[in-house]
């Protein structure tokens, strides 16, 4: 599966961010079992993040940018878990 995410902010260039086969497994992209677009978009965004934590950490031989992008990307995965469980929620019966 290749992935690209286009974000486009006004007055900037586009920035387009290619994620990873590693990003995206670890995202689960593909374990939707609800076939809801809002889980794979969501998904999607949470690999993206992981893309651009991952070249943080490599910018910088701190152990404070290390350590942080770390704890962010932890976040970004309960963050993630939350907004899936949120857009599944009327799912529930």
């Amino acid at each position: 599966m290749t992935m690209q995410i286009v974000i486009q902010v006004s007055g900037q260039p586009d920035t387009v961010i290619g994620v990873s086969e590693a990003a995206i497994k670890r995202a689960r992209v593909s374990f939707n079992p609800s076939a809801l677009p809002h889980v794979d978009n969501i998904k999607a965004l949470a690999a993206a993040l992981y893309m651009i934590l991952d070249e943080v950490q490599g910018q910088d031989d701190k152990a404070t940018a290390w350590q942080e992008a770390f704890t962010a990307a932890q976040l970004v995965q309960l963050g993630a878990m939350m907004a899936v469980s949120a857009a599944t929620a009327h799912l529930v019966k």
